[in-house]
């Protein structure tokens, strides 16, 4: 038994009104019959202005049969009242006859043995007769809106059944979902519980153990689905016995520990960041719409917004570029999101050179962990952001783990290498698996390998992106001699200052 279901069921749709009024509509004229001809003809009782006109057309008749009588009383019983065409309701008289009629009988027509004649006074019946039966059809025509006045008379009641129906279609869709996903794995109920309030951060989180998407999708060349453990936040205290146990083990020694609230997040093209991103999202609406969650356990305290950042597009009509899109919803969002907000930012700073958008993503990064201080997952390809925040416990560095083949200066023989290097760079397999540490690199030649870019392009790419490696990595390590250099000679200069004194 269902609390809210009754409510809305005998509360909402109140279905003892519903009935009285579809039984009331139902009884106003033949629907089937409206249907096959389109005139939707009122019962009798139904409509008084359509009664009203056809007992005014009855009672038209009536007076024209009262005529036929008074005539036939006069000439005989063979005169008949016929229409033909336009002329509706003539006097038609044998020739025999015709010679014993009267002054007021005028001539309209004839045919073989017979004539057709009027009088004023018959003409006057039918004026009176036809004005009858236009006023019916009128009456008639108008008979369908008059339908849809008394329909729309209940328009409350119709509103709130069809809320109502909706409401109870989509608590029996997330209840199909629970009970059969698409892809047939587990379903949970998730476990809301209040934020941790108390020490530097806010203290809302996030935890869930083998998490997958709600929509069932499968992986790569149709493989299966990699779930992931996602935790942001401290683990709270009263999270009961059994409820996402394996993920309190994941987060830390003691129910008691606490992951950092914030991900930073890299690996691979295409390795399954931004499908890891929209599983929280949504993770966190079924979850506070008290729908089952595709996962083992989720335990999270309720977010106030979820902020998206997500995807790439311009405005050509108001002029804005992509660049300036992305940091307007950026700005919004930082405006807005609270320490119990979920945000999610997908490749901040993409649109605008690397430099530039390198330092607008990490200052982002940094207001989010220093000043909103909230939950949030931030996918990058700049991999120094990993580097400056491999020791801040506010962040906790990611990614998505992949496997490479002919990597240089990896565990790949160097015959391997040379190959992949030949076919245009690496090979990566992708474990979709959410993995402690940085992503030393994108792959971005693998991607554009299986993208179909000619071989040559993607070869020269990779010998391009194998260099500017190199160059970087001779950079760095020159500047760690220097830095090693210099501290030895200062070592140096203090130890002969303690000599000389």
């Amino acid at each position: 038994e269902s609390e809210l279901l009754r409510r809305i069921v005998v509360e909402r749709c109140r279905p003892s009104d519903v009935g009285a009024a579809l039984q009331a509509l139902e009884a106003a004229t033949d629907w089937k019959e409206a249907a096959q001809t389109g005139r939707a003809v009122p019962e009798q009782g139904v409509d008084e202005v359509y009664d009203a006109a056809v007992e005014a057309v009855e009672a038209a008749e009536g007076r024209l049969q009262d005529y036929l009588k008074e005539v036939r009383s006069r000439y005989g019983p063979s005169i008949s009242l016929i229409s033909l065409n336009k002329d509706s309701h003539l006097l038609e008289v044998s020739e025999g006859l015709a010679g014993r009629l009267g002054a007021e009988f005028s001539l309209v027509g004839n045919r073989k043995g017979y004539k057709r004649y009027t009088t004023s006074k018959l003409r006057s019946l039918v004026a009176d007769h036809d004005r009858a039966v236009e006023r019916r059809e009128e009456a008639l025509g108008s008979n369908l809106a008059r339908l849809v006045v008394r329909f729309v008379s209940h328009r409350p009641l119709w509103v709130a059944l069809v809320e109502a129906v909706a409401e109870v279609d989509a608590l029996m869709s997330l209840a199909a979902h629970a009970l059969a996903p698409p892809d047939g794995g587990v379903m949970c109920r998730p476990q809301l519980l209040p934020p941790q309030r108390g020490g530097e951060g806010c203290g809302a989180f996030f935890h869930a153990s083998s998490l997958r998407h709600p929509a069932g999708i499968c992986g790569r060349n149709n493989g299966a689905f990699v779930p992931n453990d996602v935790h942001l936040g401290p683990w709270p205290a009263e999270a009961g016995a059994g409820a996402g146990e394996g993920a309190a083990a994941a987060c830390g020694s003691s129910s008691s520990s606490s992951s950092s609230p914030l991900v930073l997040l890299s690996g691979p093209n295409m390795g399954g960041k931004s499908t890891l991103l929209r599983q929280v999202c949504l993770a966190t609406v079924l979850a506070q719409v008290g729908a089952f969650v595709p996962a083992e356990s989720l335990v999270l305290s309720p977010a106030d917004a979820i902020f998206v950042r997500m995807g790439a597009r311009d405005s050509i009509l108001t002029g804005q570029s992509t660049f300036f899109i992305e940091l307007a919803e950026t700005a919004a969002m930082l405006a807005r999101a609270t320490c119990d907000s979920l945000v999610v930012l997908d490749e901040l700073g993409r649109g605008t050179a690397t430099m530039d958008g390198a330092a607008v993503a990490g200052a982002v990064l940094e207001h989010l962990a220093a000043n909103t201080r909230c939950r949030g997952l931030f996918a990058t390809h700049y991999h120094h952001l990993s580097d400056e925040h491999a020791s801040d416990p506010r962040v906790a560095v990611m990614h998505m783990g992949c496997a490479v083949e002919g990597e240089e200066g990896g565990s790949s023989p160097p015959a391997a290498a040379a190959a992949a290097a030949a076919e245009g760079g690496e090979e990566v397999t992708f474990l979709y698996r959410l993995t402690h540490g940085a992503c030393p690199k994108s792959y971005g030649t693998n991607v554009a390998r299986l993208a179909g870019l000619p071989p040559g392009v993607v070869t020269r790419a990779a010998q391009v992106s194998a260099d500017w490696d190199r160059q970087r990595s001779n950079k760095q390590q020159g500047g760690r001699e220097e830095e090693e250099e210099e501290g030895q000679q200062a070592k140096g200069g203090n130890d002969a200052m303690e000599v000389d004194g």
